[in-house]
C-alpha cells in the first residue's frame, strides 16, 4: 500500500502522521510522538538528531500497516521562512486567449523578478489579476490581453536550507516530498481542499510555545498573527499560581486538568522538594480554564478584526488533546466553534502531509475535469 508521511516538530515532540492514497487524497491512519527537547537548538539540528530514531519508527509502522511510504512532508519552523506582497506586469508575445499556462508562466515570472537566485518559493499565493483596469479574483481564463498584471503573497525559503532538510532525508533512504509554512500546514489540518475552505473563518492552532491565528475570507487568507501563547505559557502559569517546580506544573495540567464539568471537587496530595501540597481539583482546574480563555479571545480579538462579519472558528493542535475542550471552547467564545481537524491528529504533521498532495492555496484555479473523467465519473454509477 502506498503511504506518505508527514513530520511537525514542536518544542518537546516530533509528530509524525501516516496515511495512505486513495485516488489523489491522503486517507489519514494515525499519528505519533517522539519526545525530543529543543529548546536550545535549530530546526536542523533536532531533524538531524532525531533522524535514525524517526526513520525506525516509520519503518515499524510500515510493517504494522502493510505500507510503504513513498515521500516524507515536513511542516517548517516559521522562522525559517520569509514573505512578502508583490505585483508586477507581465507581458505576453502576442495579444491572445489566456490559458492556465500562461497563469502560471505569469506566476513564476513574479517569482523570479523579486526572489534571489539562492532563494526556494515554497509558496505563491495569487491576490488577484488585472487586465486593462479590470481586476479578477479568480484566474482570467479564456480573456483576450497582451499583458496581465499579477500580485501574490510569496513565501521562500534559502535553498541551502531546503537543500539541508533534502540531504537529511536522502541518508535515511526517505524521499523529501515538499514542505511547507506554518499557518499552511495548520489549514491544512482542517480543510482538505479549496471547495471545503470556510467563507469566513478563523484557523486556530495551538502549539508547545506559540499559537498561531489565520483569518480566512473568500477562501484567501486575509491575515495571519503568531502569539506567545501555548502550553508553556500555561505549565509557567500554573508553576506561578501552585508554587510548584515547572516539571510538576506539567504533570498537573496532564493529569488533573479538565475541560469537563467535575463531578466534585477533591484534593491531591503532591510532593515538591520533600513538602507535600494540597491542591484542589476544581481550583486548579478554574485558574486554568480563565487563563485559557483570556488568552484565546484576545489572540481571536487580534485576527478577526479584517473579517468583520459573522465567522467560525477552527481549533486545531494542542489543546484538542484535552477532552471537552470544543465544548468549553462554545462557551466561551461569541462565534461557532469546531474544534477538530480533518483527521484525529494534534499536530500540523497530517497537514502538512495532505497539502503536499493537493495544493489547493497555491492552485487557486478548480481544475476543469476532462472528457475522460466525466465518461469516468459517469460509468462509477454503474459499478
Amino acid at each position: 500500500m502506498k503511504g506518505l508521511c508527514g513530520l511537525d516538530i514542536d518544542r518537546d515532540k516530533i509528530y509524525i502522521s501516516l496515511a495512505n492514497l486513495k485516488g489523489s487524497s491522503p486517507v489519514f491512519l494515525q499519528e505519533f510522538s517522539i519526545d525530543v527537547t529543543s529548546i536550545d537548538k535549530t530546526f536542523l539540528e533536532v531533524l538531524q538528531e532525531s533522524g535514525n530514531v524517526i526513520n525506525q519508527k516509520i519503518s515499524e509502522k510500515e510493517k504494522a500497516l502493510s505500507l510503504t511510504v513513498e515521500k516524507v512532508f515536513v511542516n517548517l519552523p516559521w522562522d525559517a521562512c520569509k514573505q512578502g506582497a508583490f505585483s508586477t506586469t507581465v507581458p505576453f508575445s502576442k495579444r491572445k486567449k489566456i490559458t492556465q499556462k500562461d497563469i502560471n508562466f505569469a506566476k513564476k515570472y513574479l517569482q523570479d523578478t523579486y526572489l534571489d537566485w539562492d532563494d526556494f518559493c515554497i509558496h505563491n499565493f495569487i491576490l488577484n489579476y488585472e487586465i486593462e483596469g479590470k481586476v479578477y479574483d479568480k484566474p482570467p481564463l479564456g480573456v483576450v490581453a497582451k499583458k496581465i498584471k499579477i500580485s501574490s503573497i510569496l513565501v521562500w525559503i534559502k535553498d541551502k536550507f531546503r537543500k539541508d532538510i533534502e540531504d537529511i532525508f536522502d541518508n535515511l533512504e526517505r524521499s523529501l516530498g515538499g514542505c511547507a509554512f506554518p499557518p499552511v500546514s495548520a489549514i491544512a489540518s482542517v480543510f482538505t481542499n479549496l471547495n471545503s475552505v470556510s467563507d469566513s473563518c478563523v484557523v486556530v492552532d495551538v502549539a508547545y510555545d506559540k499559537t498561531l491565528a489565520i483569518a480566512i475570507k473568500n477562501k484567501k487568507i486575509l491575515s495571519i498573527k503568531e502569539s506567545g501563547f501555548g502550553l508553556k505559557q500555561i505549565f509557567e502559569e500554573l508553576e506561578k499560581k501552585i508554587l510548584l517546580p515547572k516539571a510538576l506544573a506539567q504533570e498537573v495540567f496532564n493529569r488533573y486538568i479538565s475541560f469537563k464539568e467535575l463531578a466534585y471537587s477533591k484534593e491531591v496530595s503532591i510532593k515538591s522538594d520533600g513538602n507535600y501540597i494540597n491542591l484542589s481539583t476544581q481550583a486548579a482546574n478554574s485558574f486554568v480554564k480563565e487563563y485559557i480563555k483570556n488568552a484565546v479571545s484576545q489572540i481571536i480579538e487580534g485576527t478577526s478584526g479584517a473579517l468583520n462579519s459573522e465567522y467560525t472558528i477552527y481549533f486545531t493542535g494542542r489543546l484538542n488533546e484535552k477532552e471537552g475542550f470544543c465544548d468549553f471552547a462554545k462557551e466561551i467564545l461569541p462565534h461557532p466553534v469546531v474544534a477538530s481537524s480533518a483527521a484525529k491528529s494534534i499536530s500540523k504533521s497530517f497537514g502538512v502531509l495532505s497539502y503536499g498532495v493537493n495544493r489547493f492555496l497555491d492552485n487557486d484555479y478548480m481544475s476543469r475535469n476532462s472528457f475522460v473523467n466525466r465518461i469516468v465519473n459517469v460509468y462509477k454509477e454503474y459499478f
